[in-house]
């Protein structure tokens, strides 16, 4: 395999792992789709396209408004944190 084949199964495995969290924090808020979309200014859609196919991601600054509304209501980020998963999957 070769290193940018290697980089790629890498970078794909970040996107899928931050779309489980971020499908898992969600619903740890108690939140649809368009809810969290409205709370950090993004469309419904872009959260739901985003859980389902991991291609696209949030911008930091949108991660931590994540982090910081399960802070509001004291909860835990699922066992895999959103922070560290958005950070090795963007940009």
């Amino acid at each position: 395999m070769s290193a940018y084949e290697t980089s790629r199964g890498v970078r794909q495995q970040g996107r899928n792992t931050f779309a489980v969290s971020l499908k898992e924090t969600r619903a740890l808020l108690g939140l649809t789709c368009r809810q969290l979309g409205a709370k950090i200014g993004v469309t419904g859609q872009l959260i739901s396209q985003i859980e389902t196919t991991a291609k696209s991601i949030l911008s930091r600054d949108q991660v931590e408004m994540i982090v910081d509304l399960c802070k509001e209501k004291h909860l835990s980020a699922p066992s895999k944190d959103l922070r560290s998963e958005a950070g090795s999957s963007s940009q």
